[in-house]
């Protein structure tokens, strides 16, 4: 059974004319007449009574009518949706990012992303980077714009730009008349970072340790205009992403004695078919960061 047979059935059982379902479907008559004959030897029923002058339906072909219409019609609202989604009519995309990296560097995209395409919902989940990438390996979100870790197994990634990280002090602290402060300096230091489960906070145990060194962490927050104020109080120091302190006049930033950069990214699970509009998000935002580094 073929959906050209039910279609041309329902026609004709419409129109009550083999002549005007043709016309109205651009094929010829002798199509439609076929294609109702094979479906009928498919079913092994008779839909029409061929004895009457127009096309009439026997009860057979009635009850098929009748139960026929509201799939067709179903079916016909999927594969309009469907066509949308390939043009990019509508559609939603789940996305993961985190707090800081929203709150600095997307919203102009977002919004340039929306004007461009319309019709396409974000869904968005404001997690950190871990959170994320583990949603991501779940499959439970489409994308992630994540700080790219230096392996990710489960993860297709593409890096959108690198951001240095600094050291953020108080103007009457002594590093602000430095040059750069390295992480032995650090070391001794009463530093605050970001809360234990984020990228960022196992970023900084990395960097120490690999050292051979142990941070003084004094305090851990979730929120970085939080840790800007008590850095701006000289209750400790923070080692920071450039993007989210470079425009703070409350905050002296240094760059580090051995620089770290830190790839943000855009990533997706590793073997995913990622959607059409999963698809032109990536290379809006791509395109974005070419022309605008």
């Amino acid at each position: 059974m073929e959906l050209r047979q039910l279609e041309y059935f329902s026609e004709v059982c419409r129109l009550g004319s083999f002549t005007k379902a043709a016309k109205q479907l651009y094929v010829s008559q002798p199509s439609i007449t076929n294609a109702i004959h094979k479906l009928e030897q498919e079913l092994d029923l008779q839909l029409f009574d061929r004895h009457q002058k127009k096309p009439a339906l026997t009860a057979e072909g009635a009850f098929f009518y009748r139960e026929i219409t509201p799939v067709l019609s179903k079916l016909n609202h999927i594969l309009k949706d469907l066509e949308n989604i390939r043009n990019l009519a509508q559609g939603t995309i789940k996305i993961a990012i985190p707090p800081i990296i929203g709150t600095y560097l997307f919203p102009n995209i977002f919004s340039q992303f929306h004007q461009t395409y319309p019709g396409l919902t974000l869904q968005l989940h404001e997690d950190g980077s871990w959170n994320a990438r583990e949603m991501l390996e779940r499959g439970e979100l489409d994308i992630g714009i994540i700080i790219v870790p230096n392996r990710a197994d489960e993860l297709e990634s593409r890096t959108l730009l690198q951001v240095p990280w600094v050291v953020c002090v108080s103007p009457d602290h002594p590093f602000a008349r430095q040059d750069t402060v390295s992480f032995a300096e650090l070391a001794k230091e009463r530093l605050i970072t970001l809360k234990e489960d984020s990228y960022q906070y196992n970023l900084t145990l990395t960097q120490f340790r690999l050292r051979g060194l142990e941070p003084n962490i004094i305090l851990s927050s979730s929120q970085v205009q939080t840790i800007k104020a008590l850095v701006a109080q000289n209750m400790g120091v923070a080692i920071l992403m450039d993007l989210v302190v470079r425009n703070d006049p409350s905050l002296v930033n240094i760059p580090l004695t051995e620089p770290v950069l830190i790839d943000i990214g855009v990533a997706w699970k590793k073997g995913s078919c990622l959607s059409t509009a999963a698809q032109a998000f990536i290379n809006f935002i791509e395109r974005d960061f070419q022309q605008n580094p």
